[in-house]
């Protein structure tokens, strides 16, 4: 799935078993946890507004074969994984269930209530939609040509022209007109192109302007400056 989905998800499935809560856990690879901070309608008491946490967990099909049945009061639990929901837990507190409550059957563990757990998140609502990984890709302008990579390659055009050599300007505007974007190719198309990237050179500007200008741009926080703006595009993490 690339670069948006590299989280692991424990999930927490609750059932009612007599007087217990039966907890199914499962743990999912390959999904999407993203957690931001949202103004609320509320205030406190000196009329100040008040703010809170909103997670979006995003689990492509492929990061759960078979399905999977999540509901309100379930549990979602970000990189942890343990035996049952004690472990993630704060403190020691909290009573460990009766013998006769446990159900120690293979994936399925009896707990204590899951409101104060660490790490994770209880879902007080399930809006749960299996998509399929084109569906993904697609929804976020990650196919090929699509909305991501065309970034990028402009990205690549704009951060490169005050390295490229310069005397007529020809060499950076061939940049301009031969690369077509979403190709996932930048082509700088002049006789000397090949000559001035890989032979050093006193060009006006220098020496900004020069040669190995792509991977100048790159080592010069290029690199991590589109990795952070195709993040904030495709509603991804740069990490």
């Amino acid at each position: 799935m690339g670069p948006l989905f590299t989280d692991t998800v424990t999930a927490y499935h609750r059932t009612r078993q007599g007087r217990a809560d039966i907890w199914t856990r499962r743990e999912l690879r390959g999904v999407q946890w993203r957690q931001k901070t949202v103004r609320t309608a509320l205030a406190n008491e000196a009329g100040k507004i008040l703010y809170a946490a909103e997670t979006t967990v995003t689990i492509p099909a492929p990061a759960a074969p078979g399905g999977l049945t999540l509901a309100p009061g379930d549990v979602l639990v970000r990189r942890v994984r343990c035996g049952d929901l004690r472990g993630v837990y704060r403190g020691r507190s909290y009573p460990r269930p009766r013998r006769r409550d446990r159900a120690e059957r293979s994936g399925q563990h009896a707990a204590a209530p899951a409101a104060q757990l660490e790490g994770g998140v209880r879902l007080m609502a399930v809006k749960f939609t299996m998509k399929s990984t084109r569906e993904l890709l697609k929804a976020r302008g990650l196919m090929a040509g699509d909305t991501a990579q065309k970034f990028v390659d402009g990205e690549v055009l704009r951060r490169c022209a005050p390295m490229v050599p310069f005397d007529s300007g020809a060499l950076n505007r061939s940049g301009t007109i031969n690369t077509r974007l979403g190709s996932g190719e930048v082509r700088y198309a002049t006789p000397y192109a090949r000559r001035w990237y890989y032979r050093p050179a006193n060009f006006t500007g220098a020496p900004m302007r020069g040669n190995y200008w792509f991977e100048r741009m790159k080592q010069n926080g290029g690199k991590d400056a589109i990795l952070r703006g195709l993040a904030k595009l495709t509603g991804g993490n740069a990490k």
